[in-house]
């Protein structure tokens, strides 16, 4: 059943803020228990307020804040449209990829995030690859062709396996559109 004080959406702001916020704590039991709090707050959630709660995590913009918010889109990714949510958030995959090259302890949340993204990503398009590859290819060439080496490596260590994992035929797709 649906909690009361959901209904209250200056409750559902601050509760979210709250958590997410806390999703960053050093310690393991605060962030895994905010964590589990999150996760049934967005089961309880209607469609616009997970859209409010996507709002929230969006102003997460500081580099101290990049596990939380990508701890946080994780948590709602099964309850988000994920082509609505890139013709939203055009720069988003360019946003994952340049934070897989952050710290391991930041990166590990991104990478989770972004694999798990990619695999709705190809079930919302039906297994199709071309789709897929529209969606995401642009942005992670632009990551090999960077001067930056850090997300060059970041890129062929990190990324190029996850998407190989999705749909093995990646990498001689990838190898051809880097080729041309």
């Amino acid at each position: 059943t649906r909690l009361k004080v959901i209904d209250d959406e200056l409750w559902l702001k601050r509760l979210s803020k709250l958590l997410i916020k806390n999703l960053e704590y050093p310690l393991h039991s605060v962030s895994g228990q905010c964590e589990n709090i999150m996760r049934r707050l967005l089961s309880l959630c209607t469609k616009s307020q997970i859209d409010q709660v996507l709002g929230i995590i969006k102003t997460l913009s500081s580099k101290h804040e990049v596990k939380s918010r990508f701890l946080a889109l994780n948590l709602a990714l099964e309850y988000t449209d994920v082509k609505l949510y890139l013709e939203e958030n055009p720069d988003a995959i360019a946003e994952m990829i340049m934070h897989t090259s952050e710290t391991a302890v930041v990166g590990k949340h991104v990478l989770a995030y972004f694999e798990a993204f990619l695999k709705k990503l190809w079930l919302a398009v039906d297994g199709k690859p071309e789709p897929w590859y529209a969606f995401w290819i642009k942005d992670y060439l632009e990551a090999l062709r960077s001067d930056d080496e850090s997300l060059r490596t970041s890129a062929c260590t990190h990324l190029t396996p996850l998407v190989i994992k999705i749909h093995k035929m990646s990498l001689a797709y990838i190898l051809s559109k880097f080729l041309e």
